[in-house]
């Protein structure tokens, strides 16, 4: 998101976003694990790469793929109110295996 921009938490929303990309399962890599990111979803519904917060690795070998995953992902946009979009705040746990 553009520095400056506010970036909205889920009781600050009428709609919060929905992935469009599937986010259950784990994720195949060759390292089993887990990982915590937070990352900010734009306006767009594509994730801001520079938002990408690695907060939790089991493994550090996971952190790059968990940066690969998260910035793949896709989501219908977070509406303030209707026809409103904005960028809003995630925080996700990824499985690997």
């Amino acid at each position: 998101h553009t520095p400056g921009t506010y970036v909205f938490r889920p009781l600050e929303v009428e709609t919060p976003p929905s992935p469009l990309s599937d986010l259950q399962g784990k994720v195949k890599v060759g390292t089993e694990g887990r990982a915590y990111v937070g990352f900010t979803i734009e306006t767009s519904g594509l994730v801001d790469p520079d938002s990408i917060m690695i907060e939790y690795l089991s493994d550090r070998a996971l952190e790059a793929p968990a940066r690969d995953f998260v910035s793949k992902l896709q989501f219908s946009p977070a509406e303030h109110h209707e026809a409103c979009t904005v960028p809003f705040a995630v925080k996700l746990g990824i499985d690997f295996e």
